[in-house]
């Protein structure tokens, strides 16, 4: 098995047994950055901390980087999103029949 880590915690197991660390090719780090995505919004899910929500943000911030989208685009994506469909603090829920 294979996950993406952060950049110090490869420094620090970085040779000791039974860890191997390599770097991501260039085509497999988008794939790697989604897994790890979801592997932090399931852990978000399951403690529902800070911490977690801030591990989120992380592979979000990369993912930005990956794919050159600045945090000012980003913003305004998400107050037009805002401003034609509204946010969640209404609770709606659609019920599916």
């Amino acid at each position: 098995m294979e996950k993406l880590i952060r950049d110090n915690v490869a420094l620090r197991i970085k040779g000791k047994e039974p860890h191997a660390i390599r770097v991501a090719e260039p085509e497999e780090y988008p794939a790697l950055l989604r897994a790890k995505l979801l592997e932090e919004v399931h852990e978000f899910i399951d403690e529902e901390s800070v911490e977690e929500l801030a591990d989120v943000l992380e592979v979000i911030g990369a993912l930005m980087s990956l794919y050159n989208i600045d945090p000012a685009s980003l913003a305004t994506m998400k107050q037009q999103k805002l401003n034609l469909a509204g946010g969640f603090r209404g609770r709606y829920v659609l019920e599916i029949k």
